[in-house]
């Protein structure tokens, strides 16, 4: 989990940085990203997998933006 949180947060901050307009009309977005770390026996349906994985992204969005919120799996389902 920590290579895939190492990596969304330098997505995170290059999107955030980066001037998706001109020097004369600078635009800039964040980025808010879910994470979900899974082990094979954790989850066979890809649907429950999903809406854990959108209801990281949500807290993200919700507590703050332009921010990474994850865990494992197995975490949120105990």
């Amino acid at each position: 989990m920590e290579g895939a949180f190492e990596v969304a947060q330098r997505l995170r901050k290059r999107i955030e940085d980066f001037n998706f307009g001109s020097v004369d009309a600078p635009l800039h977005f964040t980025a808010s990203i879910g994470l979900l770390s899974v082990a094979g026996k954790d989850c066979a349906d890809v649907d429950v997998l999903l809406q854990e994985l959108d209801k990281q992204l949500y807290e993200a969005k919700s507590t703050g933006r332009n921010k990474i919120c994850g865990g494992s799996f197995s975490q949120f389902r105990s």
